[in-house]
């Protein structure tokens, strides 16, 4: 099941020979492919084969498999900028090389892609960007087969690359004035996976798998030397220090050693033997240290640190768990940044000491493990790799599953991702034999890889499936279906087929970009769910072979599901991780969308749920109302997303100024309107109702000025802009300091306009209803003195943490009743509130969910003659958000709804927090609120109460904040209830806590 288990020798093919193998990929190139879903969350979501700096080493970029190329800040390790280019599925738009010239103007990238040009065929393309800009302004197309190596010449006149091709492998040159192929070098037999200029620049020298090392006149192109077997096993790296005072290179082989030659004599130096075969190696720029990196896995990836001068090993690095791919040495000589590992982790570490500094790693896991429940209405999942380590394969042994989702709950909704406490009983994984069927891996004995799958009856060979070159190199992870008619197998780089029992192609799963690595089929053999090193579970169609649905889930707990069209459900985060790169053409730098940009189109939790039912796509489609558009017009321009940027203040600045002008500017918009919500610390300062019509007209360029009270402190400034097709949202955090800053951290911009500081004031809206006089089958017991008790607490908290407290009650105790009419009346009452007031809005009673649309139900509400809800007596979800959106200041959701099934809503939930507004709901989609009459509450209701009278104050400070309530009421009710009722808490991303009550 798992590629681990391969030996090492195959092991490192697979790893090293990714890009040289593949060119028998016959071409299939296409302009402005579909959009390509990549995962965003937070490191590298795929091997990392390049690290470069530059020049002042401020900033360092990464680049690989996941076919981005990401710019950092090396003293905060947080992400500056991305830069994309044409990419599809599988490996097509991988990047196998990246150079950055030493002036930054220039930033060479080459990258996979078999396409035709000029009437030729084509394995790869190097793309030339404008550092700055991130823009494509070339591409270079002399090399017929995939990059290996880059490198500029020291002056930056000249573009190195090295090709990976077995059979004519060349080194070509540009003159980076023109970009014009200056030279082709030929004389290697197999693939270079090593070039590099000499210091001055007159020489290349080369390396190959051939054995050979070679060097060059750089002007000619002429041979000068030529070494032969220059190590006995395959050459994966040779290095020019960039500082050297002698003629020296550095090369590292599959013959475990590492060789120090004199390039203009031929000679060799020194050989350093080391315990494994060498992956990569490095040196600093003095040529001091070298540091040489084995393929391994499970604390055999070890990184060997050589005194070149002495041509021993001091010391051994072991803070990877797999193969390193990419290592660089900074200036100072021992600080080392390097890449690779199970989780494709970049790490900050100390050549001296081995200590690790910093650790950049993804918010996502690999899938080691998938696995159905007997009634195949649960998905299991688990992140824990197997340890392979010296191990022969065994495809009984398979990785723990340790989550759990439901696909359907007691509401009759996807649940959400849950951690399981105990291993799970009877659970369906993949199956290797099935009555007298049974699948054998065996080794190819040409290739070395475990290529071939027979598929038996008792002794006899039924068929035999054979994976290549083309098609993911070798069987990852194979089951059989329940019937035994048919095989699923899935490789490296994606690839995922199903055969017949002969062993012929039935058809292809297309979708995952990484290697499989679990299977598993639903009981009734209908669905097919697979697990990935891209960091997704996805759910199938077997006998169409169509794509589902997709999975991912963050170590955070943020979740997002989705369909290929783009729709989607989440946590109220999750939809930050994913999104989708927006293919313009071969020659265009790629856009990318996230999905949370398009929230307002694509987030439909009720596409997902017509998706399980039908288990099709078009059937959801068809069935679900307002669906305007998918993903894919984004592409086609239909929908042109909002784009800004925050000039001033400038991120992390200080300041002891009151006030501070906001200052943005709009980059891309279509010809549509700009609303702008801008909060500080929670509190809505600026909402949509009163900024929309802002950038009307222009389509870019236009810049908006806002006033910002400051607190003392941190202030987080969230910024979002909606131009009714799309979002874009913005984040900063300003210090304001009781004493003036220093000059270098001081915000300097104009004092801004500010009113007098008004009164803080909290109004309280409570609703209860108890009594529903058109259907009284449906009548609470305690929803009015929840609203009651609510409403006179937070009375009491006057001359306390608030001015003024303001109370609207709504509930059967009371002469204003709960009805339609009255309910929407109060809400008006929130748009009467300030940006330094607080509003509590508490709903008791019951709430539907028809059509999927949510709905309260207030005391007048009643049913038509067909059973449906009648809606001029029914309150919609989404007025009451409106509502919510439109208040300024701080905006806080008490709903105490869920006591029916089909009740719970998690968009209720989702919206409240893409609002910023703090939302407390009594259930999560699993469970019902309940009522328990020696409590004379609602549970939830009750534990909030219990909490704010003074449990919840977990530092005894006499102040009950809203973190603190949330801890408190999260474990109240489940233990009152037997876990019965859990309730859902959820704050806005980068939540600043606060002050709810004041005992």
């Amino acid at each position: 099941m798992k590629h681990l288990a391969l030996p090492e020798s195959i092991l490192w093919s697979t790893i090293c020979a990714f890009v040289i193998a593949l060119g028998a990929i016959s071409p299939n190139w296409s302009y402005a492919a579909k959009p390509l879903l990549q995962i965003k969350a937070g490191g590298l979501s795929a091997s990392n084969r390049s690290i470069v700096f530059t020049s002042d080493e401020s900033q360092f970029l990464t680049a690989g498999d996941d076919k981005v190329v990401r710019v950092w800040d090396r003293a905060s390790h947080q992400l500056l900028r991305e830069v994309r280019g044409e990419a599809s599925d599988h490996v097509n738009g991988g990047i196998t090389a990246m150079a950055l010239s030493s002036d930054s103007q220039w930033l060479a990238v080459g990258v996979f892609y078999p396409h035709q040009h000029n009437g030729q065929e084509r394995r790869g393309v190097i793309r030339i960007h404008d550092f700055a800009s991130g823009q494509i302004v070339r591409l270079l197309e002399g090399n017929h087969q995939a990059v290996r190596t880059l490198s500029f010449s020291s002056d930056n006149r000249l573009l190195l690359a090295s090709e990976a091709s077995n059979r004519q492998p060349k080194i070509l040159i540009w003159e980076t004035a023109s970009w014009q192929l200056k030279k082709s070098l030929d004389g290697h037999k197999d693939q270079i996976f090593g070039a590099a200029f000499s210091r001055d620049n007159s020489k290349i020298v080369s390396a190959s798998w051939d054995g050979s090392i070679r060097v060059w006149n750089t002007d000619s192109g002429k041979q000068i030397r030529k070494i032969v077997s220059a190590h006995k096993g395959r050459i994966y790296n040779l290095l020019v220090p960039k500082h050297s005072t002698e003629p020296v290179a550095v090369t590292g082989a599959t013959d475990k050693t590492v060789k120090i030659w004199n390039y203009e004599t031929g000679k060799l130096q020194k050989t350093i033997k080391v315990k494994r075969k060498v992956r990569q190696i490095t040196v600093d720029q003095a040529g001091h240290y070298i540091l040489a990196s084995s393929v391994g896995f499970h604390k055999t990836a070890w990184v060997d640190i050589i005194d070149a001068n002495k041509g021993k090993i001091i010391s051994t690095f072991r803070g990877h768990d797999r193969t390193v791919m990419a290592m660089h040495v900074l200036s100072d000589r021992d600080t080392v940044y390097s890449t690779g590992g199970y989780r494709n982790e970049l790490l900050e570490w100390s050549l001296s000491s081995g200590n690790i500094n910093r650790t950049l790693i993804s918010a996502g896991r690999p899938v080691e493990a998938v696995a159905f429940s007997k009634d195949g209405k649960t998905l299991f999942w688990g992140n824990q790799e197997i340890d392979w380590s010296g191990k022969k394969f065994n495809p009984a042994r398979r990785a723990a599953v340790s989550m759990k989702i439901d696909l359907t709950t007691i509401h009759g909704q996807l649940g959400e991702p849950q951690a399981l406490h105990t291993k799970p009983k009877g659970v369906m994984r993949a199956s290797h034999k099935t009555g007298a069927i049974s699948l054998q891996r065996v080794k190819d004995k040409k290739t070395g890889f475990n290529s071939k799958l027979k598929i038996k009856n008792g002794s006899k060979t039924l068929g035999i499936i054979t994976r290549d070159t083309r098609s993911g190199y070798f069987h990852s992870a194979y089951t059989l279906t329940p019937d035994s008619n048919h095989v699923i197998s899935g490789g490296e780089s994606g690839y995922l087929s199903l055969f017949d029992r002969t062993g012929n192609k039935k058809g292809d799963f297309n979708g995952h970009h990484d290697l499989i690595t679990d299977l598993a089929i639903s009981p009734d053999g209908k669905l097919l769910v697979s697990g990935s090193r891209d960091q997704t579970m996805k759910l199938w169609d077997i006998a169409s072979q169509k794509l589902l649905l997709s999975f991912f889930i963050s170590k955070d707990g943020e979740w997002i599901v989705w369909a290929p069209t783009g729709h989607y459900t989440s946590s109220p985060n999750g939809d930050q991780y994913i999104g989708w790169a927006i293919n313009r053409g071969f020659d265009r730098n790629a856009e990318y969308v996230s999905a949370s940009q398009m929230r307002a189109k694509l987030y439909r939790p009720d596409v997902i749920e017509r998706i399980l039912n039908n288990k099709s796509i078009q059937q959801a489609i068809q069935q679900s109302p307002q669906i305007a558009y998918t993903v894919e017009a984004i592409q086609e321009a239909k929908v042109i997303p909002v784009d800004f940027e925050v000039l001033s203040p400038s991120n992390g600045s200080v300041t002891d100024q009151e006030a501070v002008n906001l200052e943005v500017n709009v980059i891309k918009n279509a010809d549509s309107d700009i609303a702008w919500s801008v909060t500080v610390n929670g509190r809505q300062i600026m909402n949509k109702n009163a900024t929309r019509g802002l950038a009307r007209t222009k389509p870019k360029g236009d810049r908006f000025t806002f006033p910002i009270l400051l607190e003392y402190g941190e202030n987080r400034i969230h910024v979002v802009a909606d131009n009714r097709q799309t979002e874009k949202e913005a984040t900063i955090l300003i210090t304001r300091a009781q004493s003036p800053p220093t000059s270098q951290t001081i915000t300097k911009s104009a004092s801004p306009t500010l009113p007098p500081k008004p009164v803080r004031k909290l109004l309280v809206l409570a609703v209860g209803v108890d009594e529903y006089i058109h259907m009284p089958e449906h009548n609470l017991r305690f929803a009015s003195a929840d609203a009651d008790s609510i409403a006179s607490l937070f009375i009491k908290q006057e001359g306390k943490n608030y001015d003024v407290v303001e109370s609207i009650v709504l509930s059967d105790s009371v002469d204003t009743k709960a009805t339609k009419d009255n309910v929407v009346d109060a809400l008006d009452a929130l748009a009467e509130l300030g940006p330094e007031d607080t509003v509590v809005l508490f709903l008791a009673g019951h709430g539907v969910v028809e059509d999927a649309n949510y709905y309260f139900l207030p005391r007048d509400a009643q049913r038509n003659s067909n059973g449906r809800w009648k809606k001029s007596s029914v309150i919609a979800w989404n007025d009451v958000q409106l509502a919510m959106e439109s208040s300024l200041g701080r905006r806080i959701l008490l709903v105490d709804t869920c006591h029916s099934e089909s009740a719970f809503n998690s968009r209720l939930i989702k919206d409240a927090e893409d609002s910023n507004i703090v939302v407390m709901s009594s259930t999560d989609s699993g469970t019902l609120a309940q009522e328990i009459a020696s409590l004379g509450h609602g549970v939830f209701t009750h534990a909030l109460l219990e909490g704010m009278r003074g449990k919840a104050d977990s530092y005894q400070d006499g102040k009950v904040t809203m973190s603190e309530l949330n801890a408190f009421v999260a474990n109240a009710v489940p233990a009152i209830t037997k876990n019965a009722q859990k309730p859902t808490l959820s704050v806005p991303g980068g939540f600043q806590d606060f002050v709810l009550a004041s005992l």
